[in-house]
């Protein structure tokens, strides 16, 4: 009977240990869940933010243009007159 006591015993030892440790992995698993977010968030936003410049670049790029051309009608247009 003891003996089975004692084994009882041990084992609900060792279970607590294992829980324990598994709420600090848990614990640790969480953290790097959190860090690893946040350094998502950051890539979503610079990329957002790269094609926002790369969208207003080539906006601006086409406006030149389009300046171009038109100052060239007008050159055209003033040498015909």
């Amino acid at each position: 009977m003891w003996k089975k006591f004692y084994d009882l015993v041990e084992r609900v030892l060792t279970l607590s240990t294992r829980v324990s440790r598994h709420e600090s992995q848990i614990d640790e698993l969480r953290r790097e869940m959190r860090e690893l977010s946040a350094l998502v968030y950051g890539v979503v936003a610079r990329q957002e933010a790269e094609r926002e410049n790369t969208r207003l670049w080539i906006e601006n790029q086409l406006l030149r243009f389009e300046q171009k051309q038109l100052m060239r009608a007008n050159d055209d247009e003033g040498k015909r007159k």
